[in-house]
């Protein structure tokens, strides 16, 4: 019977040390797994984002810490078990975990250029006086000219820049790479007329069109609701830099918002086939077109004008399909879907792939007009996931097609003299 005692009371005391381990290991777990649930060391750490620093993070888990300790001696002087002391722990965690993201949160960054958002590619090679027997070809463009997801050497530029120099040996051939992401004509018009004149190029190589094409739009968190023709709605990638702070709250009220229609009540996109008067930016690219063409021409260097290449066609694969992504990211107006970011009506491939030609149309039009150079690239490049990543971005193999069709023209019309 007294063994039977003594085993009875060695579990019961036991049982109080694992519920005392439970009470402090409890919160430290919970607080490991809602900091790295919800983000919150990657912003304290790791970036600038927030104005909390280690010994604020030091604080906080002494708070986490002792606070469950209190509560779980204060539970149980009232005899209450130990899972309603997790319970209350959890609850605090949540609250906790929402009042530091609350009070830290920021979704603004400020890598911003007042006139281009994005700034420009500026090097020492711009200002360089240029060698005697050097030839000089400066390439604009947006995303697909920077060519940013590849490495230096595989980039359409600089592959152009080593089959010219094959060619021409006894020439010094130095391309510059001007392209920007999110760069449309008329950031290549304030850049040129501003910074690349100074590069006093011989050839000015012009790619332009998608960039464009989606300004037409005014999508959510890129963009004011309202389009301009001057492309002055539109702030691209440094939207977070010029729209209002937006709190936590409102964060986490949007994606609960966005997490009910979409997964629970499965709203969908739309695509639609907007016609040409839709794409209202057809206006404004030609336009600054125009005036990129005669700033060129106006410095005494030749325009190339190159028609932009892209995967959209009649009929896809379904990874070609699934590559895409641009329409559902730009090509819609928020003030049409009461700004909401699901149940858009956004514009279809079909759509897309009859914009691109008739800005890619206009483009040669005005080469035609102006009696320079223009290469129809984009007929030469083959639409497959060998030539594109995405929309319209390049894989390796598409990029070198790209230099290699530029190289070819180059040459068999003597441009390099």
């Amino acid at each position: 019977m007294d063994g039977k005692i003594q085993i009875r009371l060695n579990t019961s005391a036991l049982r109080s040390k694992l519920h005392t381990i439970l009470a402090f290991l409890s919160p430290l777990i919970l607080f490991v797994i809602l900091v790295f649930l919800l983000g919150i060391p990657e912003r304290i750490i790791f970036t600038e984002s927030y104005n909390i620093g280690f010994y604020e993070l030091i604080s906080l888990l002494l708070i986490v810490i002792l606070v469950p300790a209190f509560m779980y001696k204060l539970i149980m002087v009232k005899g209450l078990r130990l899972r309603f002391y997790i319970f209350a722990v959890m609850v605090f965690f949540l609250f906790l975990v929402i009042f530091v993201k609350t009070i830290t949160f920021s979704d603004k960054y400020h890598y911003f250029d007042p006139f281009l958002q994005m700034p420009p590619v500026l090097k020492n090679e711009i200002f360089c006086k240029k060698d005697t027997n050097e030839i000089r070809i400066l390439a604009l463009g947006g995303s697909t000219t920077a060519c940013k997801e590849l490495s230096y050497n595989l980039k359409y530029p600089t592959v152009l820049e080593k089959k010219l120099q094959e060619h021409f040996p006894e020439k010094k051939i130095t391309v510059f790479n001007a392209g920007q992401d999110w760069f449309t004509t008329r950031h290549s018009l304030i850049t040129y007329t501003n910074y690349y004149y100074l590069y006093d190029a011989d050839l000015v190589l012009i790619m332009h069109a998608i960039n464009d094409v989606y300004r037409s739009f005014t999508p959510l968190s890129y963009s004011k609701p309202i389009f301009s023709y001057d492309y002055s709605h539109f702030f691209g990638a440094s939207s977070h830099a010029a729209l209002p702070y937006k709190s936590y709250i409102h964060k986490l009220i949007t994606d609960t918002d966005r997490f009910l229609n979409t997964v629970l009540l499965r709203k969908k996109d739309k695509e639609v086939d907007f016609d040409i008067e839709k794409y209202r930016s057809l206006i404004s690219f030609t336009y600054f077109y125009q005036a990129l063409i005669s700033a060129i021409i106006d410095r005494n260097s030749i325009p190339i004008v190159i028609s932009q290449p892209f995967l959209y066609k009649d009929v896809m694969s379904e990874d070609e399909i699934k590559s895409l992504w641009m329409s559902g990211e730009f090509c819609y107006n928020q003030n049409e879907n009461n700004f909401k970011p699901y149940a858009r009506k956004r514009a279809s491939v079909h759509s897309l792939k009859m914009a691109m030609e008739t800005f890619n149309a206009k483009a040669k039009e005005l080469a035609v007009l102006n009696n320079v150079p223009y290469i129809a690239l984009e007929k030469g490049i083959e639409k497959d996931m060998s030539n594109f990543s995405d929309d319209v971005h390049y894989t390796e193999k598409g990029a070198d097609e790209v230099a290699e069709i530029i190289c070819n023209f180059v040459r068999i019309n003597n441009l390099i003299k």
